[in-house]
């Protein structure tokens, strides 16, 4: 499997573009849970198990682009593309793509099929055809244990960066409307080796209607400027055969992916 991680690298770079949409739960509105329906998410109201329907159904493609200026002026320009499709009952197809010398553009790097229908995620290796299964399971909290009271000798933490937010307010991105939020974050002085203050910033549109994060913009004086955009966005209901595995692949079967458990309502 490591040849796989391995694959998956660009996967993950992807993902922790994600990671930074810290705005995202707070931009979104509490909603009161429907009565239960088949294939949607959990919740719990007033003691009885209820469900409540995932987010509406799309397809777009999700461009991060990042640039980097080294001392003497010279650019790096590098882009990334992610296709995803989410139907109806939550099934989730992302295709990644990465645009090196000699790749084919219109091939996907790694495939990505989350089923929470049939509780089954697949990853899929298009040039080997090949997609390995793994079961999605609800995650069980580990039991507490005590904290070991012998003292033990360890370098105090860097002191963590300050942040400020500042809300951007609605604004049309591909068009759906999205809600701003920026937060601008200060690094003192000392904490990476910096001689002086270190300050970036991470701006998050976050669209209710479409239930996604639609623009994310990090700017940044240590690795420069990267910014990933929802494009292409179409509302129609994804066709069903995008969450299958293709009949010409091999499946193998490998470990539980364990799920976040569902927040009570």
């Amino acid at each position: 499997m490591d040849c796989l991680s391995h694959r998956f690298l660009p996967v993950m770079y992807l993902l922790a573009c994600g990671v930074t949409n810290v705005f995202c739960a707070a931009q979104q509105s509490p909603q009161a849970a429907p009565p239960s329906t088949p294939g949607v998410m959990g919740g719990v109201v007033a003691g009885n198990r209820v469900r409540r329907p995932p987010p509406p159904p799309y397809s777009a493609d999700r461009v991060t682009v990042r640039t980097q200026t080294l001392a003497d002026g010279t650019t790096i320009t590098q882009r990334n593309l992610l296709k995803e499709w989410r139907d109806s009952e939550g099934r989730r197809r992302e295709e990644f793509y990465q645009f090196r010398p000699g790749d084919p553009e219109d091939i996907p790097v790694n495939i990505i099929i989350t089923d929470p229908v049939a509780g089954v995620r697949y990853y899929l290796s298009p040039p080997n055809h090949l997609a390995t299964k793994s079961e999605l399971k609800p995650r069980v909290s580990p039991p507490t244990t005590q904290a070991n009271p012998a003292p033990v000798n360890r370098l105090p933490a860097p002191p963590p960066p300050t942040a400020e937010h500042e809300d951007l307010g609605m604004q049309e991105i591909e068009g759906v409307n999205a809600k701003g939020m920026r937060a601008t974050f200060t690094l003192p002085a000392g904490a990476q080796g910096n001689d002086r203050p270190i300050q970036y910033t991470h701006e998050s549109w976050y669209s209710e209607e479409l239930q996604v994060q639609v623009m994310l913009v990090i700017k940044d004086p240590r690795s420069g400027e990267m910014v990933t955009r929802l494009t292409n966005i179409n509302r129609d209901e994804p066709a069903l055969e995008l969450f299958q595995v293709p009949a010409d692949y091999t499946i193998q079967e490998t470990q539980t992916v364990v799920t976040p458990p569902t927040s009570p309502e």
